[in-house]
């Protein structure tokens, strides 16, 4: 006969990996419960001081007055609504387009003007952005009192272009 060996059982373990337990801590549990009581009970006196501060600021104002007997309503002001909201905005709109597409002055004292906004952008590509490297130059003064006189580079041609818009 063949002779049986005693079959062992060994425990096989991961480190890396655990499991959840089926039951839950009954402690933890408890210590939520207990907490979440004590809050309630905190939040039901601190109700019961403020309604008690409320009650005693009541009585020692008096009664309210009932609102039937005042003798007249009270005076609001009616809502400033506009008639035509869509043709207020065309006009608004109409107006703008005619400010960025005509030229005009907008300071004549000062010599500021405004020229039509695509001739703008059309000056700014062929002629760049105005800059000076730093540390070149002549030193900062007082400013200019009159920037479209001024030392910017174009700005003779902006009087030129000016001077045909009259």
């Amino acid at each position: 006969m063949p002779s049986k060996e005693p079959e062992v059982h060994q425990e096989v373990s991961n480190p890396g990996i655990s499991y959840e337990p089926t039951q839950a801590d009954l402690r933890v549990v408890m210590a939520f419960l207990m907490a979440l009581g004590l809050a309630s009970v905190m939040v039901m006196v601190v109700l019961w001081g403020m309604f008690g501060y409320f009650r005693k600021l009541s009585a020692q104002r008096g009664a309210l007055t009932d609102p039937r007997l005042y003798t007249s309503a009270p005076k609001v002001p009616p809502p400033q609504l506009q008639p035509d909201p869509v043709a207020e905005f065309n006009v608004y709109r109409l107006t703008d387009q005619e400010i960025l597409n005509s030229y005009g002055w907008v300071n004549q004292q000062a010599g500021i003007t405004r020229i039509p906004i695509d001739r703008a952008m059309d000056l700014l590509v062929d002629r760049g952005l105005p800059w000076k490297a730093p540390g070149t130059g002549p030193a900062p003064t007082a400013p200019n009192s009159n920037p479209a006189g001024g030392p910017l580079p174009g700005t003779a041609r902006a009087e030129e272009d000016v001077d045909k818009a009259k």
